[in-house]
């Protein structure tokens, strides 16, 4: 590990180094969007993100369209690797 923090235009090249990243929400009362989502979508980075609604509601987003769901119907987590790989392929 290292102690130098990696911020500002260094953080988001570190970012689009790579083909995707994870984002999920914290649990209730703390279910609100994070810059996060759309740093990772600005670098070129898949998002595999956890579906809310507010996704939609208020950024706009789309699941399938601009980001990749990581939970089913009945939110639960989505184990099947080959679903993540069709998206990386």
């Amino acid at each position: 590990t290292t102690d130098k923090q990696i911020i500002g235009i260094d953080y988001l090249n570190k970012i689009s180094e790579f083909k995707a990243a994870f984002f999920g929400y914290a649990d209730k009362p703390l279910n609100f969007n994070l810059a996060k989502i759309i740093e990772i979508l600005m670098c070129g980075t898949i998002g595999f993100f956890e579906f809310s609604p507010i996704l939609e509601r208020e950024l706009g987003l789309i699941a399938y369209k601009h980001y990749v769901p990581v939970t089913d119907k009945n939110n639960e987590l989505v184990k099947d690797i080959n679903y993540y790989l069709k998206y990386l392929g």
